[in-house]
C-alpha cells in the first residue's frame, strides 16, 4: 500500500501527462521524458507537470490530434472525418468525441489523458497500474496505493455524501453530465472527485473516469487500517490538493503539517490518540532528504527509507503499459 519510490510507476504518471508537455512544445515534452533517465528525477518531474499544467499551450490542437491517433484504427472514414471536422471546428465537441469514442471502443491508452481532465487536479495521481487496480499517488520518494474499495469509502467517510448517494452520482457521471450541471453539484463532492482523478472533462460532459468505474460496487463495509506513515501521506495529499497542486513535489514547514496531521482534519482514516506529528514529520523528511541525494547521484548511507512500507512488486511496473506508449528513454 505505501511503497518506495520506483521507477516504473513513473512511467505509468508521465505516459497520462506526455500530451499535454507536448501541447506546450517538443522540447518540454523531451526535456520531462529525460527525468526517468537512469538515475530518475522524480521531484523534478513532479514539479515539471504542476509547470505543464499552468503554462500556456500553443501546440494544444496538435497534441489532441496525436491522442486521437490512438482512437484512429477503430474508426471508419466517415467517422475520421466528422471527429476531425467538429475537432477544428467546435474543439470542445471534438474533444468530447475523441473521449466518448475512447470509451466506446476501450481505447485505455486515452482513459486517463491529461488532456482530458482539468489540469490542476490530481496531478501526481492516477488509477491502476496493470493488475493492481486502484489510485495511486506517487509522492516522490515514495507512492500509495488505494484500492477502489478504499477510494469509496474515504469519499464517503469524509461526509461528502452517503455512500447510495455517492453511487449514484457516479452512474450519471458514467452516463455523462452536462458540464453546466456538474456545477451545480456540491462543491465539496466535486473537490472530491477531481482530486481523486476520477472526472474527465473533454469537453462539454462530465464523465466518470472509466477506471473508476468498479467503485460502483464497491463494499465500503470495513474498518480502515492504516498507520502513523500512512496518515503523514494523507495529510500531505491534503496539503497538496488545498494548495491547487502548488506545492506537489515540497515538503512542507512543520507548522503547517501540524495544521493537517490532527484528528480533525483527517477524520476519515482511523485516527489514532498515540499518533505523534513530529514523528510523522520526521518519517517524512528523512524520505525527501534522501530522494533528493539520490536524485544528485548521491550515495546514501544508513538508509531510513523504506520504513513503514512494503517492498514494491517490480514485475508491476513494465517499461511500456497499456496506459500509454513512447515512454522515456535512458
Amino acid at each position: 500500500m505505501l511503497q518506495p519510490n520506483h521507477r516504473g510507476i513513473y512511467e505509468y504518471l508521465w505516459s497520462e501527462h506526455k500530451y499535454i508537455a507536448l501541447s506546450i512544445s517538443i522540447r518540454s515534452f523531451q526535456t520531462t521524458a529525460g527525468k526517468l533517465g537512469k538515475i530518475p528525477q522524480c521531484l523534478t518531474l513532479l514539479r515539471r507537470l504542476l509547470s505543464h499544467a499552468k503554462s500556456d499551450k500553443p501546440e494544444i490542437t496538435g497534441a489532441v490530434l496525436n491522442a486521437y491517433m490512438h482512437l484512429k484504427p477503430h474508426l471508419s472514414r466517415a467517422q475520421r472525418e466528422e471527429i476531425i471536422e467538429t475537432l477544428l471546428a467546435k474543439e470542445a465537441v471534438g474533444r468530447q468525441m475523441i473521449y466518448d469514442g475512447a470509451i466506446k471502443y476501450d481505447e485505455a491508452s486515452l482513459f486517463g489523458c491529461r488532456l482530458f481532465f482539468p489540469l490542476q487536479k490530481a496531478i501526481y495521481k492516477f488509477w491502476d497500474a496493470q493488475d493492481h487496480p486502484g489510485l495511486w499517488q506517487l509522492f516522490g520518494p515514495f507512492q500509495l496505493h488505494l484500492t477502489p474499495p478504499m477510494v469509496f469509502k474515504r469519499l464517503v467517510t469524509a461526509n461528502l455524501a452517503s455512500a447510495d448517494e455517492l453511487r449514484n452520482r457516479l452512474k450519471q457521471l458514467q452516463q455523462g453530465v452536462s458540464i453546466e450541471a456538474y456545477r451545480e453539484w456540491p462543491e465539496t463532492l466535486r473537490e472530491g472527485l477531481e482530486n481523486s482523478n476520477m472526472v474527465a472533462m473533454p469537453g462539454v460532459k462530465a464523465v466518470l473516469h472509466p477506471r473508476a468505474g468498479s467503485m460502483i460496487d464497491a463494499n465500503d463495509n470495513f474498518e480502515f487500517e492504516f498507520n502513523l506513515y500512512h496518515l503523514a501521506a494523507f495529510a500531505l495529499e491534503k496539503i497538496w490538493d488545498d494548495s491547487d497542486q502548488e506545492q506537489i513535489g515540497q515538503m512542507p514547514e512543520f507548522e503547517e503539517f501540524a495544521r493537517y496531521f490532527n484528528a480533525e482534519r483527517l477524520r476519515e482514516y482511523n485516527w489514532r490518540e498515540n499518533f505523534s506529528c513530529e514523528e510523522a514529520f520526521e518519517f517524512l523528511t528523512n524520505a525527501y532528504n534522501e530522494q533528493k541525494q539520490r536524485e544528485q547521484g548521491k550515495t546514501v548511507e544508513n538508509s531510513a527509507a523504506g520504513i513503514g512500507m512494503e517492498a514494491a512488486d517490480e514485475k508491476v511496473y513494465p517499461e511500456k503499459s497499456e496506459h500509454g506508449d513512447d515512454e522515456a528513454e535512458d
